[in-house]
């Protein structure tokens, strides 16, 4: 094999034997998993490259790919504020900012407050 060759192979043979993994590959191998990774979830060149080849390797039974990315990546709200991206709510995809939607229903704190109420109004007039 050329040099070029030769280091992309080795890189695929690292990433398919979980080397890069440390200990936790054992851990799924021992539970009948074949364990690739961890794979570098934002170089997609290489992702494409290694998923291609786990697609025509024989693998012994199922496949456990390890792919690592960081959360907003590429979007520069969720980068600077990540700890605001976290659920599925409505927001400006431009700025980011989250969107105030008004409820229907009660939230589950009011409910309970109401509740609370009630039963108090309840126990008094006893």
């Amino acid at each position: 094999m050329g040099g070029q060759a030769h280091e992309i192979a080795a890189k695929v043979d690292e990433y398919m034997r979980g080397m890069v993994g440390g200990s936790n590959a054992c851990l799924f191998e021992e539970l009948g998993l074949y364990c690739i990774g961890p794979v570098d979830g934002h170089n997609l060149e290489d992702l494409v490259h290694i998923l291609k080849k786990v697609q025509d390797m024989p693998a012994p039974g199922p496949v456990l790919l390890h792919i690592i990315t960081e959360k907003g990546k590429g979007y520069a709200p969720a980068e600077i504020a990540a700890d605001k991206m976290h659920g599925v709510v409505k927001f400006d995809a431009m700025s980011g900012k989250h969107l105030k939607v008004k409820s229907k229903t009660l939230s589950y704190t009011n409910t309970l407050q109401s509740h609370r109420l009630q039963k108090q109004r309840e126990m008094k007039r006893l």
